[in-house]
């Protein structure tokens, strides 16, 4: 076996988690009838994401993220090589929710939907070759479900406290003998996702500027990439402080 299977086994195995990437939670606090979001964000993840509210008290959520990871270790045996691994998700969601203000600070909102998408690792050792091993690819699937508190301490900043649960299933999996996990390890197997997330919101006439910390946390050993803690931030478009702004109404 070459030297950089032997890297790709080293890292797997040393990293608790190899595999799927949740992304950003979309987080709307919709305000009523027509309200709604589109937003695209950046950090460990990117992706863009959007909510409507088509009747008082419905939602609808939709979002796109992606998220790669880099993780690069010397060759011992050629000092003028490295092996660099590569855990890539992309995935696509969709949900409908109910939403309702508590009072005049506090807000609820839960979300329930599928998802789909796909995940991958990938070696390459950089050398005069620049050889790419893929170690494995598979599409995976997941319903979830994210209930979410809000209190805003003013007119234009919120924190938003989020508890996203989903259950996780891969299929179409090509795996390589480089990846120490048999393809019977992802078989008839549901796999658990938690990812309680923290929201801070800042408001400006139409925009939403938004920072968001997240943590992934799975009963399962084996199963993320090796990054437990997400950070992004993001920029949005609020549809109905739009119109507003559009009638010459003051926000």
């Amino acid at each position: 076996m070459n030297k950089i299977a032997l890297l790709l086994i080293s890292i797997t195995l040393f990293s608790s988690c190899n595999l799927y990437k949740p992304g950003r939670a979309n987080v709307p606090i919709l305000e009523g009838k027509n309200d709604g979001n589109v937003s695209v964000s950046l950090g460990r993840n990117y992706g863009v994401e959007a909510s409507y509210s088509p009747i008082n008290h419905l939602g609808i959520i939709a979002n796109y993220t992606n998220g790669f990871q880099n993780v690069e270790l010397k060759d011992e045996g050629n000092s003028n090589s490295t092996v660099v691994n590569r855990y890539n998700n992309q995935q696509y969601e969709f949900g409908l929710g109910y939403y309702f203000r508590i009072d005049t600070s506090h807000y609820f909102e839960i979300y329930a939907g599928y998802g789909i998408g796909e995940s991958g690792v990938f070696g390459t050792k950089n050398d005069l070759f620049l050889r790419t091993q893929v170690a494995m690819e598979a599409m995976h699937e997941h319903l979830f479900i994210q209930p979410s508190f809000a209190y805003e301490f003013n007119k234009t900043t919120s924190i938003r406290l989020t508890a996203k649960l989903a259950l996780i299933t891969f299929y179409d999996i090509n795996n390589s003998p480089y990846y120490p996990q048999p393809e019977s390890y992802f078989f008839d197997r549901t796999f658990t996702s938690i990812q309680p997330t923290m929201t801070l919101v800042k408001k400006e006439k139409v925009l939403d500027f938004s920072w968001q910390l997240g943590l992934y946390i799975s009963p399962e050993n084996g199963f993320y990439t090796n990054r437990w803690l997400n950070t992004s931030i993001s920029l949005g478009v609020n549809l109905n402080r739009l119109r507003e702004k559009i009638k010459g109404t003051d926000y």
